[in-house]
């Protein structure tokens, strides 16, 4: 068992040391040839809000994890303008790309969770309402892991 509450990872010294969840974010974020890429500069956005020791910024780093989401759907389907919601529902007519209708309400329900009234992508209502570090990395987890899965789906559309 590591000891260390903190372990550097992409350059930056962070609090995410389970071995399986930095594999899911490395590979996430270092695929630079993937047609998806520019879904990759928010997940290192992310990570770096997530990862910073001083004053770890946990509404933006959210903000940016589903905005990977967003922007890969939205390159995949040839749909720029598309909320998440209707790219994901673009994503189940193509036959390259299979998204269950439960992993597609899945992600519609984590992208209303970003546009709740706590504020997360919105302006705060709530000054006593604190995002914590693990809502933060269950986002950033969880988008990587879906941003994984749609950039090995699309390399069969390039």
């Amino acid at each position: 068992m590591e000891k260390s509450g903190y372990k550097l990872v992409l350059n930056l010294f962070t609090r995410i040391i389970d071995d399986l969840e930095i594999a899911c974010i490395e590979e996430a974020i270092n695929d630079a040839e993937n047609m998806i890429k520019i879904g990759i500069v928010h997940l290192k956005k992310a990570f770096g809000l997530l990862s910073q020791r001083a004053n770890p910024d946990y509404q933006n780093s959210i903000k940016e994890s589903i905005s990977a989401i967003e922007t890969a759907c939205k390159i995949i389907t040839k749909k720029p303008n598309a909320p998440l919601g209707a790219a994901l529902n673009e994503l189940k007519k193509n036959k390259n790309i299979y998204v269950s209708n439960g992993l597609n309400n899945a992600f519609e329900k984590l992208y209303g969770y970003t546009c709740d009234s706590n504020g997360i992508r919105h302006a705060l209502f709530d000054k006593d309402e604190k995002i914590t570090f693990d809502e933060a990395k269950f986002m950033l987890i969880a988008c990587c892991a879906f941003f994984n899965y749609l950039k090995s789906k699309s390399v069969d559309l390039n």
